[in-house]
């Protein structure tokens, strides 16, 4: 077969193997990605950003811990490169803000991440590929530390409001419950909890893990955020104050049960807040959820939340306080990312 020139995936002695072209994208821009030439399979992978954490509760007698935030969508396609433009536009979904610290109030959601065809080519603007934010982490005036739902592959995640949950976003499973889920919807976070113990999120499949809730009573642990098996891993929340608890463990990816991420943030020798940990972050697969905050009993401040890993973890509630202006920093919200494989 002298003279042969083709390429082949095998690389066999006497062929020219195909070079695979990767492009990490972390910034929005329009025409933000160039088709490589000669190339024939485009693998795209999108992850939303995660929600901010929420501060915990600052009262004398017994503050409750933050609520943990929802976690970003993760969702993938496979394209024909002939079926692609020369460019394609692409919008990274922003980590939400974690409450201030002394504020007593929620975390900001996280935004989508999507990739759309540029004006002037057929089928200008369409959403090519969608993943959606995770949900913000509650404070006081959401109730008792309520956590945000995690992130969709059709919609952001959905704060909790009140005494109803955050749900995960679309799409919707026909006769599913919110809760744990499959497919591309994300999981939710728990109900607004009374004088309990505060409720670890829900686990989702490509969706993001649902953030956790703080506990309205004193000397409650706080509870694990939500994990996902392809998107990210929720916030955990703050313990509470008055004989200070600590903080629950961030939601991880790769996981269908709650916890596994960032560390659980522990109560300080002077009876403060120790911070939750962070989140990891992965140049694969996607972050894991940040830790809550310790309460205090009015020595120093309340813990604050871990921030999640990027791509899409949700960050980490604050530890409840003695007093409203010791409340720690809720947890930031892992920014969204674009990976893109041509070959």
């Amino acid at each position: 077969m002298s003279g042969l020139t083709a390429r082949n995936q095998a690389g066999l002695s006497g062929l020219v193997a195909p070079k695979v072209d990767f492009q990490r994208i972390t910034a929005s821009a329009d025409d933000g990605w160039t088709k490589p030439g000669d190339v024939s399979i485009i693998w795209i992978e999108c992850y939303g950003g995660g929600g901010g954490g929420g501060t915990g509760d600052g009262v004398n007698g017994g503050g409750y811990g933050g609520g943990g935030a929802g976690a970003g969508a993760m969702s993938w396609a496979c394209f024909s490169a002939d079926a692609l433009p020369s460019k394609l536009d692409i919008v990274i979904g922003a980590g939400g803000a974690g409450a201030s610290a002394g504020t007593e109030t929620n975390g900001s959601t996280g935004t989508d991440t999507n990739v759309n065809i540029p004006a002037g080519e057929t089928d200008e603007n369409k959403v090519i590929l969608f993943a959606g934010g995770g949900g913000r982490g509650g404070g006081r005036n959401l109730g008792p530390g309520a956590g945000g739902g995690g992130g969709g592959t059709g919609s952001v995640g959905v704060n909790a409001s009140g005494g109803t949950p955050g749900a995960g976003g679309t799409p919707t499973i026909q006769g599913s419950t919110v809760g744990d889920s499959l497919g591309g919807r994300g999981a939710a976070g728990p109900a607004v909890q009374g004088d309990t113990l505060a409720e670890a999120g829900f686990n989702a499949e490509y969706g993001g893990g649902g953030g956790a809730t703080g506990a309205n009573a004193k000397n409650l642990v706080g509870a694990a955020g939500g994990s996902s098996l392809y998107g990210g891993g929720a916030g955990a929340s703050g313990g509470s104050s008055r004989s200070p608890a600590a903080g629950g463990v961030g939601g991880a990816w790769g996981s269908y049960a709650a916890g596994g991420g960032g560390v659980a943030g522990v109560v300080l020798g002077d009876s403060s807040g120790g911070p939750g940990g962070a989140g990891t972050s992965r140049d694969f697969g996607a972050g894991d959820g940040g830790g809550g905050g310790a309460g205090n009993d009015g020595t120093g401040t309340s813990g604050a939340g871990g921030d999640g890993g990027v791509p899409a973890g949700g960050g980490g509630g604050s530890g409840g306080s003695e007093v409203a202006s010791d409340t720690g920093k809720g947890g930031d919200g892992g920014k969204g990312e674009v990976r893109i494989w041509a070959w």
